[in-house]
Order: C-alpha cells, then structure tokens, then sequence
C-alpha cells in the first residue's frame, strides 16, 4: 500500500507522486490483477485526475483540517469498511 499525502496539490505534483508510486509498487494500480492499493488526499477537484492515475475514487471518510480554506478528501482504489464511515469530526 501506498499513503500519498502531497504538499501541494496540483496536476504536476500528482504526476510526480505518481511516477514514484508506480516505482514503488512495481505495478500500475489500476489493474485489478496487480492488488496494489493506493490511498491519498487532495481536494475533491482532483477526482478526475486520480482516477485517471490510480482508479482511486472519493472515500465516505474525509480528514478535518480546520486551518485549510478548502477541504481535502480521501480517495482509494479499494473499498474498506472504515473508510465508508464519515468522520464526526466534520459538520454535516
């Protein structure tokens, strides 16, 4: 499993992780075959994009960041119970 958590987050940067995620898996993501998982955060713009790259989709579980003027969204290219469960931390 690879955990992409970028310091930025726009398309160049996504490409960069992504490069780096393929090197380190040995496998593209994408294909089921490969059972290689990927879970990240960005913002719910970037839906697209991750898909595209990972098969990852939005996440019912997203992080709280109260300081961001924007909120960030999980995305995985598996399904697992926990992240179907919003965080209470968040306002509905």
């Amino acid at each position: 499993m690879i955990v992409i958590d970028p310091p930025f987050i726009n398309k160049e940067v996504w490409k960069k992780m992504a490069v780096t995620a393929y090197a380190l898996l040995g496998a593209d993501p994408k294909k089921v075959e490969n059972k290689k998982f990927i879970l990240g955060t960005t913002v719910a713009e970037n839906s697209n994009l991750l898909f595209d790259m990972f098969g990852a989709t939005p996440t019912t579980f997203n992080p709280s960041i109260p300081n961001l003027v924007y909120q960030y969204v999980t995305f995985a290219n598996f399904a697992s119970p926990l992240l179907a469960i919003a965080n209470v931390e968040l306002a509905s």
